[in-house]
């Protein structure tokens, strides 16, 4: 994911993606959009989209019992500098 929104990330001058995901029952990502930053959209991404959708969580619970949830998550990523940033 963070591969796929390097050069995003380096434009905004950020290391930050903000996702809001909706998790089964299960904990497996059903479905993201990309909200941060502006202009990144992984969702349309395969590569990136994939690596989310493997994402496993510990699945919400209500009253004992696993729920669907929506959940937003902010990653950190690695970014390196492009030798044109460095100047």
């Amino acid at each position: 994911m963070c591969d796929a929104a390097a050069p995003k990330l380096r434009e905004a001058r950020t290391n930050q993606v903000v996702l809001t995901m909706t998790v089964d029952t299960q904990g497996k990502v059903q479905s993201f959009r990309t909200d941060a930053p502006k202009g990144l959209r992984l969702e349309k991404i395969k590569k990136a989209a994939a690596e989310i959708k493997t994402m496993r969580f510990e699945p919400a619970k209500k009253d004992g019992q696993p729920v669907m949830v929506m959940i937003r998550a902010v990653f950190e990523c690695s970014v390196p500098a492009t030798d044109a940033s460095r100047q």
